[in-house]
């Protein structure tokens, strides 16, 4: 009869290979995912969360492990961090503990990539906690490939120009890429179901006025951060009519991503609305929630004139405070001064020489406007660059006439309509060269041209 002993040790040496394997294993999977980039500065995760209340707990192991049972005092003193942060809609969180030169910096961007290698605009840090080496920060993402299992950090720096521009000239700057990494998805909704969406075009009617989102194309750029189009049409008594504006996107889809854009890039005609934000191809289905506003034919009570503002060429401007109430929306102040911006201006359009500025608090759904100014001899005032400074103040230039005394400021106050389109984008690339056609206008096209 043959010695057994051999296989006995064949079964300990598979053993022995077993535990060699998933001890390998589990170091792999407790070593944290790290990026190094090329001047020296290294990054590992520590955490990557998901939900709408953010907490990571830093400190030394064993007060991580007994820090909760302890009084709160007592374990600051031993070193236990809580850091939070937190989001209106489930995001996720990257918190990433960082080591860098005295001299350099972590980078503050993020951008995400999906399978497709299609990349999200930079998100920058949420959450910072820095001393002269090293430091502990956080990005939440809220539009990212929900449904992948694992996520693709692309680390960015935005490239500043090598002339540093006049005062009020804006330079656009790009973004380079510093390195990559890749961490899990801690709540893939790959099981989320679609909405089944048309492609377009979808209606509805809000108060005898049709909205009609014509076509949404994605999958190009058309100038500056611009990733995706959305045409829209908009018809009184049965008319397609101009005159309207999109004041507002959000976007809602299925897997739980969400954005919003502010008047990215808007055209009057057609109305197309740049949109800034990746539109994922694996996100089949997007609701998108979208006010429009008049630009011309407004109704009676949705104008009101500020009479006699000082039209002074000097600084400090002249500032007046008002007490006018419009739809809910209250008009606080409004100055005029000389103007201390440098900007650009076309053949035959105004040539600014002050700033107006209006102060004002709006409810949401309710848009505030400069219609009109005329001076005090009748004579109508151009204007232009009519730019939100903050969501609180309208800032416009305005070219005044030598002899112009005092000018009539009218300002409209209109509600918002508001339409809701579920709709499916078209990711045909070729079709994009024709929905970017009207992006080639003259610049004199623009609503935020001169006047």
């Amino acid at each position: 009869m043959k010695p057994r002993w051999p296989r006995r040790w064949a079964v300990w040496a598979l053993w022995v290979a077993l535990a060699g394997v998933a001890g390998w294993w589990y170091w792999r999977q407790t070593l944290p995912p790290t990026v190094r980039l090329a001047d020296g500065r290294v990054g590992f995760v520590r955490e990557v969360t998901y939900g709408t209340n953010h907490v990571f707990i830093d400190g030394p192991l064993w007060v991580r492990l007994v820090g909760r049972y302890l009084p709160p005092v007592l374990s600051a003193r031993r070193g236990l961090l809580r850091h939070t942060c937190g989001s209106d809609e489930p995001s996720t969180v990257v918190w990433m503990e960082w080591q860098f030169p005295p001299t350099n910096r972590p980078p503050i961007r993020v951008a995400v990539l999906d399978r497709h290698g299609i990349a999200s605009e930079p998100v920058a840090v949420a959450v910072s906690a820095l001393a002269e080496s090293h430091g502990l920060l956080a990005w939440r993402l809220e539009n990212y490939p929900r449904r992948e299992r694992e996520l693709r950090l692309r680390f960015c720096a935005l490239e500043l120009p090598d002339v540093i521009p006049p005062p009020g000239v804006l330079v656009p700057r790009g973004v380079q890429a510093l390195g990559e990494l890749v961490v899990p998805n801690p709540n893939r909704a790959s099981r989320a179901m679609p909405w089944s969406a048309p492609n377009g075009p979808v209606s509805v009617t809000n108060d005898g006025i049709v909205l009609t989102m014509v076509s949404l194309n994605c999958g190009g750029r058309a100038g500056g951060k611009v990733r995706a189009l959305a045409s829209f049409q908009v018809a009184e008594a049965g008319k397609a009519t101009a005159g309207w504006s999109v004041g507002r996107l959000e976007g809602w889809g299925a897997s739980g991503n969400s954005f919003q854009t502010v008047e990215n890039f808007v055209l009057p005609d057609p109305l197309v609305l740049g949109v800034g934000d990746v539109l994922w191809p694996d996100e089949p289905d997007w609701r998108l929630r979208v006010e429009f506003a008049r630009t011309l034919g407004y109704e009676a009570g949705d104008l009101v004139t500020i009479p006699s503002v000082s039209a002074v060429l000097t600084n400090p401007p002249y500032k007046t405070n008002l007490n006018l109430a419009v739809h809910g929306a209250k008009l606080n102040s409004v100055e005029l001064g000389g103007t201390r911006q440098v900007r650009r201006w076309m053949r035959g359009a105004y040539r600014p020489n002050s700033d107006l500025a209006l102060e004002f608090t709006q409810p949401r759904g309710v848009q505030v406007g400069l219609v009109r100014i005329v001076d005090d001899q009748g004579r109508d005032v151009r204007f232009g660059h009519i730019t939100l400074a903050t969501p609180t103040r309208l800032e416009s230039g305005v070219e005044l006439h030598p002899d112009t005394r005092t000018v009539d400021v009218t300002v409209a106050v209109q509600r918002r309509r508001v339409a809701e389109f579920l709709v499916r984008p078209d990711w045909d690339t070729s079709r994009w060269a024709v929905a970017s056609s009207a992006f080639s206008q003259s610049p004199e096209k623009v609503t935020k041209g001169a006047r």
